[in-house]
């Protein structure tokens, strides 16, 4: 059903009420933290849905293997035969630009490299060859 909310209505009041009850039942699930986050973003809440990558990527630290066989489920499970088509890169492009804009002293390093790694990705696949040029160059220049 959460599904129908966000892919056939875009509904996304409606399918993050259904996530919150589902996170409620499953609080240990990284996909429903997964959605949780890519509606608070369809609904323009940044900072909400940035909390919660955030939350999954020290999840990812801790157990990477628990992660492999979902990564391109997190990619692509909203978007259905439309997967990394224009409309969704612009919107990772602004997330991931919205996410190295608000890096904190705090974050680990590695945030600060996958963020600049996707954006360079998302404006690589939109053409900004300069602009994925210089990400691809920092994350090169910093280990983590």
């Amino acid at each position: 059903m959460a599904s129908v909310y966000i892919i056939d209505q875009q509904d996304y009041a409606r399918a993050l009420t259904l996530i919150n009850g589902l996170r409620a039942d499953y609080p240990d699930s990284p996909y429903f933290k997964y959605l949780e986050a890519v509606i608070k973003f369809r609904l323009g809440d940044w900072n909400g849905s940035l909390a919660l990558v955030k939350e999954l990527g020290a999840l990812y630290r801790t157990d990477p293997p628990r992660f492999q066989r979902k990564l391109l489920t997190f990619a692509c499970s909203l978007s259905g035969k439309d997967c990394l088509c224009r409309q969704d890169m612009e919107l990772a492009h602004k997330f991931f630009n919205f996410a190295v804009e608000n890096l904190k002293p705090d974050d680990p390093k590695e945030w600060a490299s996958v963020t600049r790694l996707y954006r360079g990705n998302a404006a690589d696949i939109l053409g900004k060859r300069k602009d994925a040029e210089a990400d691809y160059r920092w994350v090169l220049d910093h280990p983590d």
